[in-house]
């Protein structure tokens, strides 16, 4: 039982910082960023596998699963830790959420990275019930929503962070197939 605290105290930990770097984020909101300044470099494997644990309750709850598969080291990225960490979070528990609602065991949620020129990709597949073309045409949209709990505004954020630093996004996504959700980070230099 004791050699089961260490991960968890690690991710309590992590699970601090990344709330205190938001509320500071919040204090900073209407401050414009000073154009020299580039945005943090971050090392993103652990971020992937900090969201992997904030998701994994959520995950076995539906019976599904939640892997990565990419490299055992990645290049660090033109993004703040918590700005990461807020569209892995978000986006997991998307498309973890998707696969609950398929209704059926097995599900899986796959994060996958690899390097596309000077950016990182990050690929995040589902196998839930996936999105109509309409649906899919107004997701990230402020305050549109298909779930009662939503707020509409998860999305757009992440959409609107990865642009913020260079970053490119793009969601696919087909009735009883599932949704990938592919976004590109730069990689600094």
């Amino acid at each position: 039982m004791l050699t089961d605290l260490e991960p968890i105290t690690s991710d309590l930990r992590t699970s601090v910082e990344h709330l205190n770097a938001v509320l500071n984020q919040l204090r900073e909101l209407g401050r414009p960023r000073k154009p020299s300044e580039e945005p943090p470099s971050t090392d993103p494997l652990p971020i992937v596998r900090h969201a992997m644990a904030v998701c994994q309750e959520l995950a076995l709850g539906f019976k599904a699963t939640i892997e990565y598969k990419g490299a055992a080291a990645l290049p660090r990225v033109r993004m703040s830790a918590t700005e990461l960490t807020q569209v892995l979070i978000n986006v997991l528990s998307n498309g973890t959420q998707a696969v609950g609602r398929r209704g059926a065991p097995h599900g899986n949620v796959t994060i996958a990275t690899k390097v596309d020129n000077a950016m990182l990709e990050f690929q995040i597949r589902d196998n839930g019930v996936g999105m109509t073309p309409d649906v899919l045409d107004k997701v990230g949209t402020p305050f549109f929503t298909t779930r009662e709990e939503g707020t509409g505004l998860g999305i757009s954020q992440c959409q609107r962070l990865v642009g913020a630093v260079g970053g490119r996004w793009l969601m696919e996504s087909a009735v009883g197939v599932g949704t990938t959700v592919t976004f590109w980070l730069p990689i600094a230099a």
